[in-house]
């Protein structure tokens, strides 16, 4: 017979379960699922504003305190707001050992170290830096790096500047809601695109707090 003590274990393991796995179902939930065009199948991401949204409430038992309580720390020392799209792909990815990863950032970030750079400022990671660096504790390191690796550009969708140059790693996506009206001519191809608020940045000031459509051209090669 399972002592009391198993029991309890269980049944906080369980807890602590059912709260990532409804998290998970909600991030999901509200990606933005852009009809792929013909060479763009893997074009589904989301916005920092909607994974706000995502983890707000006004509950004791909201998301941001579970995931303190998981992990052993308090709600200040998760540095929440510079680190929701890190915990919001972790969460995606059913990472589950969340009491040893954070233990071990929050040493990081109070000590400057290479770990320390594992806050959203940085993303996307290389493979390099998450294997070695973020998750070296644990046995799963490679599959753990492999799956936040193939997940993060959905949590990082670009900003578009208007004179800014745009360096895109394979795997970034634009952050279009949605792209219609297609045009082809003899070198380009133009279509009407609606770009998510605060993605579109024109001569250096603050994204628009609306949804903009735009034209897109894309030269033909």
């Amino acid at each position: 017979m399972e002592s009391a003590q198993t029991i309890e274990s269980s049944h906080v393991a369980a807890s602590r379960s059912a709260w990532s796995t409804e998290l998970r179902d909600r991030i999901e939930a509200n990606l933005y699922r852009a009809t792929p065009s013909e060479d763009d199948h893997n074009c589904d991401f989301i916005t920092r504003e909607r994974l706000r949204a995502v983890w707000a409430s006004g509950q004791d038992d909201s998301p941001v305190s579970r995931l303190a309580h998981a992990s052993g720390i308090s709600i200040e020392a998760l540095h929440f707001s510079e680190n929701i799209l890190v915990f919001s792909i972790l969460v995606y990815i059913n990472f589950s050992q969340w009491r040893g990863l954070l233990q071990l950032l929050r040493t990081s970030w109070d000590r400057g170290s290479e770990r320390a750079r594992f806050t959203d400022t940085f993303l996307p990671f290389n493979g390099t830096e998450l294997e070695r660096h973020l998750f070296p504790s644990f046995g799963n390191s490679v599959t753990l790096s492999w799956r936040f690796g193939s997940m993060q550009h959905s949590f990082c969708p670009l900003v578009i500047r208007e004179y800014g140059n745009h360096v895109e790693v394979a795997g970034t996506r634009l952050p279009f809601i949605s792209e219609s009206d297609r045009r082809e001519g003899g070198f380009a191809v133009v279509t009407r695109v609606q770009i998510a608020r605060e993605h579109l940045r024109l001569d250096g000031r603050r994204g628009r707090e609306f949804n903009q459509e735009v034209r897109r051209r894309t030269e033909i090669s």
